[in-house]
């Protein structure tokens, strides 16, 4: 009976023993599970470092392109900077030399035009008819031999502003058109190289211009001289 008993005893301490032993397995089992998540949670956030550390590199390295980008931008903006300064110095030399040389031209001009007033003057010309004269498109052809009022007459004709030349006109053509004047205008078949001018010197006598030797000579009103006419 106390053997029966202490079977009955053993038997309970032993089921005992297997509920506490499931119950310990059950724990190591949920423990190992829980670990297992924790394993897995830490793989994740593992994955995630690993990410955030590929982005924080890539960031990095965008970053460092964009400050290199602006440090090359900064100095290209330095050289194009540069380059203005040297252009602004480099406009306003030459807006100095030109404004020199304006004025240089301006009191030449002034120079020229007094010398041309004073060479007018001492051809009893205006101005403007002097700077004319030279102009063969302002002369006229050749109008035939006459007398000296036939010659007015003659020129006149041709219309609006035609007339007699100056004696100064002759010589400023002479000057001018010197080759031409010999070969050509010394060709007609009166053989006469002198030209009337619009200019008197007595109430019968009027100034010619010899065009072949380039000389003004007196002749009669009367007489026949070669004529052209200028406007």
């Amino acid at each position: 009976m106390i053997q029966y008993k202490l079977a009955n005893e053993k038997i309970k301490e032993a089921k005992e023993a297997n509920i506490k032993a499931d119950e310990k397995e059950r724990d190591a089992k949920k423990a190992l599970e829980e670990l297992d998540v924790e394993k897995k949670k830490v793989e994740e956030t593992k994955r995630e470092i690993e990410q955030k550390k590929k982005e924080a590199d890539e960031a990095n390295r965008l970053a460092k392109e964009q400050e290199e980008l602006a440090e090359k931008k900064k100095k290209e903006a330095e050289r194009e900077r540069q380059r203005a300064e040297e252009a602004n110095r480099e406009a306003k030399r030459l807006f100095a030399e030109n404004q020199k040389k304006e004025k240089e031209v301006g009191e030449k001009s002034k120079e020229i035009s007094t010398i041309t007033e004073k060479v007018a003057k001492g051809f009893r010309m205006e101005k403007k008819e002097l700077l004319r004269a030279g102009d063969l498109s302002r002369w006229s052809a050749y109008q035939g031999n006459m007398n000296w009022e036939s010659a007015k007459k003659k020129c006149a004709s041709l219309g609006k502003g035609w007339r007699l030349p100056k004696r100064g006109e002759w010589q400023v053509n002479f000057g001018a058109n010197q080759k031409l004047l010999q070969e050509e205008w010394s060709k007609t078949k009166d053989r006469s190289t002198w030209f009337w001018t619009s200019e008197e010197y007595s109430s019968d006598g009027a100034y010619g211009f010899y065009v072949y030797g380039g000389l003004v000579g007196s002749g009669y009103k009367g007489s026949g001289r070669r004529v052209r006419c200028i406007r």
